[in-house]
């Protein structure tokens, strides 16, 4: 292969591990921090913020592994 294939393949890869990786901490997020209906309303603050949190990086690592 030619250094700018093998270039092209490590980026479509590191895309590719990325995006698995956000989504993976998004569905966990999802599973984790969903409020429960007995839930004080602190905790659920809480989760929502942990919620948040975990978005953010999620969308963090999209954007850190992202062609450019």
């Amino acid at each position: 292969m030619a250094p700018t294939e093998v270039a092209v393949e490590l980026a479509d890869l590191r895309r590719e591990i990325g995006d698995e990786l956000a989504s993976g901490l998004l569905t966990q997020a999802t599973e984790h921090y969903t409020p429960a209906p007995t839930d004080t309303h602190g905790m659920a603050r809480i989760k929502r913020r942990a919620y948040g949190v975990t978005r953010r990086a999620a969308d963090w690592i999209s954007q850190a592994t992202a062609p450019t």
